[in-house]
């Protein structure tokens, strides 16, 4: 997974501040991150990595739907898919045959919540850890190249709960976060239930502008976590159709609370943000798609060269 070039960091701001970097002895790892082995070899060229679709969607139960979901992750060309209410206890992987593709996930209630993380067959052994925080939260860590890169996959409580578990979700994510080294590429996929709206008042540096709907207070949590981390929201940088922007449809009922959140300076990698909407008619959740390109894929203006002059000529 090719970088880019690096943008500004904007400060951090609001409660978040005091969180937004590790204090010492608190066990995050140490700035640059561990030394993981680069793999090499077939398959594992200088180009791998370097143009990459990452999905996200709230399957609302992964029972007896599975296969349909790597079909879609096969026509639509994700490679990594960050599943929320798999409603699967267990802390566990499964294969599935014959695509090769992996299924990491966490839950422990029947029924009840449950993240996951699905992917390719290309990427399976560039796995090198797997951390599940919750029934809600859980990340995995990949080494591609000479990159790390952590996909986190995240279903934040709904607005009904109690505020105490709206709480304690937004506690274990900010542990998630600070945990990944500055060094390293962060994307986090999942339903936050927060509706951040179009408007960017306050939040122009990880807000686009091009959101859905009203900011309601779940939205400003959402917000707040953000910059606090200086994350952009991608769902807001891309100036889409209501059709590729609604994540949620409930009879008349459209809204924005499925998201992509990653490191706002690498914020250029990321070509596209939209929801794919005709895939599934069994959940009210629509797929959400990130498209990532990079160094390789990004359009270099061709140099200035100057004039030849032709003194024969003159």
């Amino acid at each position: 997974m090719q970088g880019c070039a690096i943008l500004p960091r904007p400060g951090c701001s609001g409660k978040y501040a005091r969180v937004a970097r590790p204090s010492p002895g608190s066990g995050a790892p140490p700035k640059g991150g561990v030394n993981y082995p680069r793999f090499h070899g077939k398959g594992r060229g200088k180009d791998k990595g370097s143009r990459m679709r990452f999905g996200t969607w709230n399957i609302g139960s992964l029972t007896g739907r599975l296969v349909e979901v790597v079909e879609v992750m096969r026509r639509r060309r994700i490679n990594i898919l960050c599943l929320q209410e798999t409603k699967w206890v267990g802390n566990k992987a499964r294969e599935i045959a014959p695509w090769g593709y992996k299924l990491w996930y966490s839950g422990k209630t029947r029924g009840r919540n449950g993240v996951g993380i699905l992917i390719d067959r290309e990427y399976i052994d560039d796995v090198v850890d797997v951390s599940r925080k919750s029934d809600r939260i859980m990340s995995i860590k990949l080494v591609i190249g000479d990159e790390v890169v952590t996909i986190v996959s995240a279903y934040a409580p709904q607005v009904g709960l109690d505020a105490s578990t709206r709480q304690e979700f937004w506690e274990d994510l900010e542990e998630v976060v600070q945990r990944v080294p500055r060094s390293e590429k962060l994307i986090i996929g999942g339903d936050l239930n927060g509706h951040v709206g179009s408007s960017r008042d306050g939040f122009e540096s990880i807000h686009g502008g091009f959101g859905y709907g009203e900011r309601n207070e779940a939205g400003n949590a959402i917000l707040d976590f953000a910059l606090a981390y200086d994350l952009g929201i991608m769902n807001t940088w891309f100036e889409k159709r209501d059709s590729h922007l609604v994540t949620y449809r409930s009879g008349d009922n459209t809204s924005q609370i499925d998201f992509f959140l990653v490191r706002n300076a690498l914020r250029q990698c990321y070509t596209n943000c939209k929801v794919i909407s005709g895939e599934s008619k069994a959940t009210q959740h629509k797929l959400v798609v990130l498209d990532f390109r990079g160094r390789s894929y990004i359009r270099r203006r061709r140099p200035l060269v100057e004039p030849m002059i032709k003194w024969w000529k003159l």
